[in-house]
Order: C-alpha cells, then structure tokens, then sequence
C-alpha cells in the first residue's frame, strides 16, 4: 500500500518540480488515449492533472470514474491551460473502487453515443 500522502493538491508549486510526491483523492475524469491517460485528480484542496503511460496506463482497466486513488509521482509542468502543474504518475493504488455508475453524473457530461 503507497498511501502515505505527502502533500494535498493546492500544495503542488515550482519547488516540488522534479521531486515526487503522493497525492490521495477521487477520480474526477479519466481519458485513455492509446498509450497514454489523463486523470483528473481531486481532493478536499483542489484539483490536477496526472498523466499515466507506459505499464502502468496498460494497467488502468479497473480503474474508473469516482474511484478513490493514491498515486505516486513526480511533478512536473504542464501546457494544459487548466493546471499549472502535473504529476507523471509512478504508481497507482485503488483505495475504493466506485462499482456502480452514478446515477447522475457529478460533473455533469453527458455521454453521447
């Protein structure tokens, strides 16, 4: 278990770029694009953007929406106009997977099909 967190998500800044820190929260979005995913990670302090490749996006299948994580990574800028900063995710625990879908979506996309 890695769940240890170091830091909360509005603590992310220029002095913690390049060093790796353990973020906790809930799956706000989840996007797979091929060999590389973001996840929208939030907590009581705010939100970020992880970004997950190589094995470990391989391994992303139990993973969905509202799911509780801790996610192990190191900081880093980012070009995303939503964040100022990103952590490259090292590893990822499912703390409480969220089995069933919401009734009603908390972010409120509408899926389309």
């Amino acid at each position: 278990m890695i769940f240890g967190k170091t830091h909360d998500i509005s603590e992310l800044n220029e002095e913690l770029i390049g060093k790796q820190v353990v973020l906790g929260g809930w799956i706000e979005d989840l996007r797979k694009l091929g060999k590389m995913s973001f996840i929208t990670l939030r907590d009581v302090s705010g939100i970020s953007q992880v970004i997950v490749k190589g094995e470990l996006n391989d391994n992303l299948g139990e993973i969905n929406r509202q799911s509780v994580v801790s996610i192990k990574g190191i900081v880093q800028e980012t070009k995303a106009r939503d964040f100022a900063f990103e952590v490259k995710a090292e590893e990822i625990e499912v703390l409480g997977k969220a089995i069933h879908p919401l009734p009603v979506d908390p972010i409120g996309r509408v899926e389309s099909n």
